[in-house]
């Protein structure tokens, strides 16, 4: 574009750019590298197109003293406008795709760019440029100086409170609302660009408000998480399985990593199983061994077992048992009006036929051996189920 005489920075010009990458990767489109890329460019061509149509050019300062200030001033300001326009353009997507955001990435940006500006970037040129003769060596110890101040402040701002924020998991339907009212914002040259941002402002508020689970049930039934009185997640389970729970907490907004022990508090397991407590107090057990079954069944409210269950826990308690799991995988419960409600990682309406249903169905239950199932069983459990 430059050789041609042409605006290098055009929305044109990265409508191109995302239709050949488009053609050639069609499936990029679903990633957040793609998203965060284009969405960042875009926003940024549009504030600049909308900058210099109501720009007046300003008396230039006299001396070169007033020259250096103003420019190192456009700089600085032009770095940090930048980022700004760039983190929230690219917020929605690393919200969706990752649960976190930066709320403090402007102030390391500030910080960072005078290192930038000043050593890294002129170092970089003149060390290019002294290479060939062998003169290079200073000017790279003085770049890393540069760069290492640039680092303690990212480390720094690492370290402020509430650096990292946690995003809890929304639907994709708000985030492509989000997208939406995006691509009017920076497209419409009209006042009408101002729907745009409202349909986002709307969308952003809907995902806020998402209802998260309280309840989430890991495909063998070995692992459940289970919403307590205070709004956060607590694990049943002996052995979890840390990548599961990271990516419950992450889904979550939660920044604990699966090996937290707090993770564990209001919860009792011994080598038959767990128990925890929801938000309203209603029971919820994880049944390990089959000696279990009777005393959990008829205390809890949501039975959860890797073993097939017995028939007559399902008349107290919701049973999700390995026929359940088996058909659905894993499994996100809420309550809704003293319910229940389930929602399945594989639904019925889902099947495939590599799924393998029909062949590899559980019962939905074992036969119990008595004719009456509220009797207790057997010390050792031996009579309580039949195989």
């Amino acid at each position: 574009a430059v050789l041609f005489d042409r605006p290098a920075l055009s929305m044109r010009n990265l409508a191109i750019a995302a239709i050949i990458v488009l053609l050639r990767e069609p499936e990029t489109m679903a990633g957040p590298s793609f998203q965060m890329s284009f969405a960042a460019v875009a926003a940024m061509i549009a504030a600049h197109e909308w900058w210099l149509s109501r720009l007046r050019r300003p008396r230039e300062p006299t001396g070169w003293g007033g020259i250096l200030l103003r420019r190192l001033g456009v700089v600085v300001a032009g770095s940090l406008l930048t980022t700004l326009i760039a983190s929230t353009a690219t917020a929605p997507f690393a919200a969706y795709h990752f649960q976190r955001i930066n709320p403090y990435g402007l102030i390391g940006n500030a910080l960072a760019i005078p290192f930038v500006s000043l050593l890294v970037m002129p170092a970089a040129v003149a060390g290019t440029l002294l290479m060939p003769f062998g003169l290079d060596g200073p000017v790279w110890r003085l770049m890393g100086v540069g760069s290492s101040a640039v680092l303690d402040v990212a480390a720094w701002v690492a370290l402020i409170d509430g650096s990292v924020r946690g995003v809890r998991a929304f639907p994709v339907e708000h985030l492509l609302w989000m997208a939406a009212g995006f691509v009017v914002l920076v497209l419409v040259r009209t006042p009408l660009r101002l729907a745009g941002l409202a349909v986002a402002l709307l969308a952003t508020m809907a995902a806020a408000r998402t209802s998260p689970a309280d309840v989430l049930i890991d495909r063998q039934g070995q692992v459940v998480a289970l919403r307590g009185a205070d709004g956060r997640l607590a694990v049943l389970g002996r052995s979890s399985s840390r990548f599961t729970v990271d990516r419950w907490l992450a889904a979550d907004g939660d920044l604990r990593k699966g090996n937290d022990p707090g993770l564990r508090a209001g919860t009792l397991c011994d080598r038959m199983g767990c128990i925890g407590r929801l938000s309203d107090g209603r029971a919820v057990a994880l049944v390990l061994l089959p000696e279990a079954f009777e005393e959990d069944c008829s205390r809890a409210q949501l039975v959860v077992t890797p073993l097939p269950a017995p028939q007559f826990c399902a008349r107290t308690a919701l049973v999700i048992d390995r026929a359940r799991l088996a058909e659905s995988a894993s499994l996100a419960l809420r309550l809704e009006e003293g319910r229940f409600a389930v929602t399945e990682t594989r639904p019925s309406e889902a099947w495939k036929p590599w799924f393998g249903r029909g062949r590899s169905r559980q019962p939905a239950a074992v036969t119990v051996e008595t004719s009456q199932p509220e009797t207790a069983a057997p010390d050792d459990g031996s009579d309580l189920l039949t195989p």
